[in-house]
């Protein structure tokens, strides 16, 4: 089953045996494939099945629906689990019992255990062999509402409190189920929804979709970029023909075997088969292979000693960081006119990152660099956008990759906030969540 991020960055999906983490989803598009999917089927027709429900649904109070049969279930074998507790203890007072009298008692007591243990055993029996399904009416009443509102907490993340979406995700949707496809590219998931009905539950479902694991919702899959970088090299005899048909998987790992046998370090190479983006490859192919290139000498060189020379400062086999909040903090500070009071940008923020706070961006944190500057008295801080070195301009694009350890690229000149820094290809510029200035709009 999947669990919530305790970073409450995303879901993870834990192995059956050991605990070993098999995929990791972005939550907001992990959520908003769940309510897209959700309300698809529902609108398509899915199977339904009226089980008995003890609580009703009540949006305004919060009662949660149960099913009456298998909560008993859980209380019979909660009892009966007790109950064969109880009684080895009395069995074991017995044995050890240094009088009659007390080994007497303690029998009895075994015995009385042994007896309510036949009975909880046949009830529990009994209970399993009843059907939990009714025949749902041809005319039934629901409230619609409180499942439109949950889904559209699930759609709206992160802009919906997280008290929301935990009762989305608690009270509406069960069993839910999440399987990494064989590519590793995307995860199936399942589940199935709860709905209020006179009274009772409908169980609606099982209900299937499907979510990308890689990079951050809003970004080109890795694949494509790769795959059309190898086309190109088949036609240009770099890589060999039987190459020219092949999966974006197969490219991928193509690529990176082509890289790793030309000297560049595996660790570097592991990373990148997660960029999204053809101009780190061309810059490594231009230094591996004498492959010509349009990109500016200073750039490649940069490349070249953050992959090459194995200078990553970055955690192997992810290309691209957590970039949507750093984003989303610029694109709100710009639409404010650029500064803002310390707390008024912070108030603004918790609206749609719990627990993200201002500091983080105007001073940095574990050797992360500020993407904005704080002025003003102790007390009374603000901040404004950081003016870019190389032409003056504010700088509003973030973006956490291993080559742009500044975290920010001017969209003018398109240049890192720092001595020497090179000019970076527009494909970086293109690295930007596109519902962003929309989120920001009604902040």
């Amino acid at each position: 089953m999947p669990s919530r991020s305790e970073f409450g960055a995303g879901w993870f999906r834990e192995g059956i045996t050991d605990g070993h983490r098999v995929t990791t989803i972005d939550a907001r598009l992990f959520h908003r494939s769940l309510a897209e999917g959700i309300a698809d089927a529902i609108g398509e027709g899915v199977p339904a099945q009226l089980i008995d429900g003890l609580i009703t649904f009540d949006g305004a109070h919060g009662n949660i629906p149960v099913e009456s049969t298998r909560l008993r279930h859980d209380q019979l074998r909660e009892e009966i689990e007790r109950a064969e507790r109880r009684r080895s203890n009395a069995e074991a007072t017995a044995d050890d019992a240094d009088d009659e009298d007390t080994r007497r008692r303690a029998v009895e007591r075994a015995d009385d255990l042994s007896r309510e243990l036949r009975r909880l055993r046949a009830e529990l029996e009994s209970a399993d062999s009843q059907p939990a399904d009714e025949t749902i009416p041809a005319v039934f009443h629901s409230d619609a509402d409180y499942i439109a509102q949950a889904l559209a907490n699930l759609a709206r993340a992160p802009l919906a409190a997280p008290g929301e979406l935990d009762d989305a995700l608690s009270r509406i949707i069960t069993d839910l189920n999440v399987e990494p496809t064989p590519d590793s590219l995307s995860a199936r998931w399942s589940c199935h929804v709860r709905l209020p009905v006179d009274g009772r539950v409908m169980s609606l479902g099982p209900i299937h979709g499907v979510v990308s694991t890689k990079g951050e919702p809003g970004l080109a899959d890795p694949g494509e970029a790769q795959h059309a970088l190898v086309k190109a090299l088949v036609d240009e005899g770099v890589l060999p023909a039987r190459l020219s048909g092949c999966t974006q998987l197969d490219a991928r790992r193509a690529l990176a075997t082509h890289l790793t046998a030309r000297g560049v370090p595996s660790e570097a190479v592991t990373t990148l088969t997660d960029c999204v983006t053809s101009a780190p490859f061309d810059a490594l192919l231009s230094r591996t292979d004498g492959r010509a290139t349009s990109l500016g000498a200073e750039y490649v060189a940069r490349i070249w000693r953050v992959y090459g020379e194995n200078d990553l400062r970055w955690r192997t086999g992810l290309w691209i960081g957590p970039s949507r909040n750093m984003q989303i903090a610029l694109a709100l500070l710009r639409r404010m006119g650029g500064e803002a009071g310390y707390l008024e940008l912070q108030r603004r923020l918790s609206v749609m990152m719990s627990g993200t706070t201002v500091q983080y961006f105007a001073i940095g944190r574990d050797s992360q660099p500020p993407i904005m500057e704080r002025y003003g008295p102790r007390g009374d801080y603000r901040v404004r956008l950081r003016s870019c070195p190389h032409c003056g301009t504010a700088v509003t694009h973030a973006l956490r990759v291993p080559e742009l350890p500044e975290l920010l690229l001017c969209t003018s000149c398109q240049r890192p906030p720092s001595d020497g820094a090179p000019v970076f290809p527009d494909e970086y510029l293109a690295l930007r969540w596109p519902e962003i200035d929309l989120l920001v709009a009604d902040i």
